[in-house]
């Protein structure tokens, strides 16, 4: 199953744009005024030192601000699926619920064999239309009993699967709340630069799994 990744509910912090310390008229730094300056300078050299100034003002207002790292981490989903024990548990407790079913079908199946077995064993002109029209009820029932115990298992299979991926999800986000995470990927893609969680997920699994007994 392939997963989308999670979001440890954070974004990426930047810092606020710092603001550009004025004068009297259009100053860069504190205490010194163009417009008292500029009295002193001849017309072209006031011009020049006006379009300089203003465009360094300009870029130093327009430069963002260095944004923080992304902390990011990631989990090994091949290793929970593997040695959480959650999965085999799902499976054990749908296996009693279903074990009557399957039992049913099991002998439905064993009664439509027996049955054509004999009816293909027998000379044909002694099999009766009255047996053949029994035989047929018997493998439409067989077959409607057979599928919907195969939906109804695959439909249980799937609630159970979602009820674990939940609270996986679930501790994923708290580890990576008191990780400060920013983001938490499947797989090691960015293992050489993020944290590997997948073991405190497989002990916090474990706890709540000890809890679900």
């Amino acid at each position: 199953m392939r997963w989308r990744s999670w979001s440890a509910g954070c974004t990426p912090r930047a810092s606020a744009p710092r603001s550009i310390p004025r004068g009297n008229g259009i100053a860069v730094s504190a205490g010194w005024s163009f417009t008292a300056f500029s009295r002193k300078l001849p017309p072209v050299i006031k011009r020049a030192a006006m379009w300089l100034g203003m465009a360094t003002a300009s870029w130093l207002i327009a430069l963002p601000a260095p944004a923080q790292p992304v902390k990011v981490g990631f989990i090994n989903m091949v290793r929970i699926e593997r040695e959480s024990k959650r999965p085999q548990q799902d499976a054990e407790r749908l296996k009693q619920e279903f074990a009557a079913r399957e039992a049913e079908v099991r002998s439905l199946h064993a009664k439509v064999t027996a049955l054509q077995q004999q009816l293909e064993s027998a000379p044909p002109a002694s099999v009766t239309e009255a047996q053949r029209r029994d035989f047929a009820r018997q493998a439409q029932q067989f077959e409607q009993v057979q599928r919907s115990f195969f939906e109804d298992l695959e439909r249980r299979k799937a609630e159970e699967r979602q009820k674990f991926l939940r609270d996986l999800q679930a501790v994923v986000n708290k580890i990576a709340k008191a990780q400060n995470l920013d983001l938490v990927l499947q797989e090691a893609v960015y293992a050489s630069r993020g944290v590997d969680i997948t073991d405190q997920v497989l002990k916090a699994l474990a706890q709540s799994e000890g809890g679900r007994r």
